[in-house]
């Protein structure tokens, strides 16, 4: 547009300098200004940027960053899944981008994954070296709260950059942990046998979750948890015990004694192999998924996208008991 283009020419005084190849060209650009630019303000940091004075257009930007869900509701103890998208609108190049992270106290972050960029979890920073000019990432977000509590989550980004729309800079999200009130003991009828969970698998996820690979997923409003296989990357219904051995049988990876012990064993599982230093990168490859001790009885264990440790599923109620337990809430 006319404002974008004569943006470029924006000094580091706020003013606008150009010189055409001759007067008239010159003459033809202020009128043109003048009707492009009636009315308008932009905001100035001196100093900030290269214009003015020969030395080349003002390097300018757009960044914008939202949240995919701008409500969440969970029951206390569960967790939410939440991603951050970030996109560089141009026209030119961000540099030295920062995108800090603000969550309210209770609110536990368990875990971000970014698509690009580095994110500290230490200060809830995410930044990039140079974010191109209509580049996009994304952070996936992992959160939880042990109690009930009621807060505000946000984001807000920067760059070296003049950002001449500001409005998009700031993205905002109520997050609310709900108090699960106690039932009273229930006592088993005749011929009755208590323990056995089952889910309903209606509905299935209507669209593929390529955010959570390897995550146990429900959707919000449902309790039942799907595991979103990270190869064929097809949700799966744990609706039971049985099913969820059948994930065991359907998705399990064969792996060795050898491998398996350079994988960290989670806190208070049994370990079945001597461990050895773990390796960050089978770890990395390995998140998510089901493995199958071939060199032994055929053990299974889920390495937790989360920490990356993994966890013994004896059978099937062990395995529903243990993924359920992970599962992510998330919006369809």
């Amino acid at each position: 547009s006319p404002q974008e283009f004569l943006l470029t020419l924006q000094t580091s005084d706020g003013s606008f300098k150009w010189q055409a190849a001759d007067p008239a060209g010159s003459a033809g650009m202020t009128a043109y200004a003048v009707v492009a630019l009636s009315g308008k303000s932009y905001p100035v940091k001196i100093g900030n940027y290269l214009g003015g004075n020969g030395s080349g257009p003002t390097p300018l930007a757009d960044l914008a960053i939202k949240f995919t869900n701008e409500s969440i509701i969970i029951n206390e103890g569960e967790q939410a899944g939440l991603t951050v998208k970030l996109i560089n609108n141009g026209p030119t190049m961000a540099q030295n981008v920062v995108a800090e992270l603000t969550l309210p106290e209770g609110l536990e972050l368990v875990q971000a994954t970014p698509t690009d960029g580095v994110f500290d979890q230490n200060k809830n920073s995410w930044t990039f070296i140079r974010l191109n000019n209509f580049a996009a990432a994304e952070l996936n977000l992992v959160l939880s709260s042990v109690k009930a509590i009621s807060g505000e989550i946000s984001a807000v980004v920067s760059a070296r950059e003049l950002d001449f729309n500001q409005t998009n800079n700031e993205a905002k999200a109520s997050f609310t942990a709900v108090a699960i009130a106690k039932s009273a003991e229930v006592l088993p009828e005749a011929g009755e046998v208590l323990g056995e969970t089952a889910y309903s698998c209606e509905p299935a996820p209507a669209t593929v979750l390529t955010n959570w690979l390897g995550h146990i997923i429900s959707i919000s409003g449902s309790l039942t948890p799907w595991y979103i296989d990270p190869v064929s990357r097809q949700p799966y219904c744990l609706a039971d015990s049985q099913t969820a051995y059948g994930a065991l049988e359907k998705y399990g990876l064969g792996i060795t004694n050898a491998d398996l012990s350079r994988i960290p064993v989670g806190p208070g599982e049994i370990n079945t192999v001597e461990p050895a230093e773990a390796d960050v990168n089978l770890v990395n490859r390995l998140k998510g998924r089901i493995l199958l001790q071939v060199e032994s009885y055929g053990e299974a264990w889920y390495v937790n996208p989360a920490d990356g440790r993994r966890y013994y599923l004896a059978d099937g109620q062990a395995a529903l008991t243990h993924l359920s337990s992970w599962r992510v809430v998330v919006e369809q």
